[in-house]
């Protein structure tokens, strides 16, 4: 559905739009600023500054100040989130609308603030979005704090399962402006080409995963979508070179040959049919 709605706004922009931003506001979780809890509690987290957080996701004091077994080190202050179960933890929105990665400190649990060593807890964070995977990370902790660098992409869901155990803390989220799709982006590499172009091919009156126009289905009204943004991108940042318009059209002219052999073309002028 969040993709349905970029598209739309896309095609009511002029063929030579290329990209539009999303404006992020960041949210910047210490796990230090508790609400309505003592100091000397650990709790799940459950919902805090508009994220919802799975319940093995604890808040916890690990600086000493009622139970020094668990004096482990925060990042910063004296609280960080604790997975305490075998299970990876979640965070998402509480709104189930898209947030951007921007970095988090992560170490493993039950050793000594600052006590470094070689990795021995070994896994993954990663970003979803509508249940599909946009990136992975491996990770590899120890005894002291690690950075995990800000990753590009909307996400609806970050995964951390660094593990079994380990403490997490001064997440960054949602910080990044990130550019959307193009209209005929089917496979979402924010650059229009030949890839977009089999992906079309392949739903091509099957589903209506590439369905840039939003009547249902994936038909040739989606592919002169397509074919008019050939080559565009929505990452300025990035360098993607525009093929030459001889590029494109024989790109076009051998697809619509193959279609129209195999008589699976439907008309294009004249409305749908």
């Amino acid at each position: 559905m969040q993709r349905l709605k970029v598209l739309v706004a896309l095609l009511l922009a002029t063929p030579a739009f290329a990209s539009a931003h999303r404006a992020c506001a960041a949210t910047f979780i210490t796990f230090d600023d508790i609400p309505s809890r003592r100091q000397n509690d650990d709790f799940p987290v459950y919902f805090h500054k508009g994220f919802d957080f799975s319940g093995n996701l604890f808040w916890i004091d690990v600086e000493g100040s009622y139970e020094q077994d668990w004096a482990f080190g925060a990042h910063s202050g004296e609280f960080a989130l604790l997975n305490v179960a075998l299970s990876q933890g979640s965070i998402r929105r509480m709104t189930r609308d898209d947030f951007t990665f921007d970095g988090l400190w992560a170490k493993k649990w039950r050793t000594a603030p600052e006590s470094g060593g070689e990795d021995s807890l070994f896994g993954h964070l990663t970003g979803r979005r509508d249940g599909e995977v946009v990136w992975t990370i491996d990770t590899g902790l120890h005894g002291s704090y690690k950075y995990f660098e800000p990753q590009p992409g909307l996400i609806d869901e970050l995964i951390l399962g660094c593990g079994s155990a380990f403490l997490v803390d001064d997440i960054l989220l949602n910080a990044q402006t990130v550019e959307t799709p193009v209209a005929g982006d089917f496979d979402w590499d924010y650059v229009v080409d030949n890839a977009d172009l089999a992906f079309w091919r392949e739903k091509y009156s099957q589903t209506s995963e590439a369905d840039a126009d939003l009547d249902g289905d994936s038909d040739g009204s989606d592919f002169l979508i397509w074919q008019r943004n050939y080559g565009a991108t929505s990452l300025p940042s990035t360098a993607v070179g525009v093929p030459e318009p001889v590029a494109c059209n024989l790109a076009v002219i051998a697809v619509l040959m193959s279609f129209a052999a195999a008589g699976r073309l439907r008309p294009l002028v004249g409305g749908r049919h």
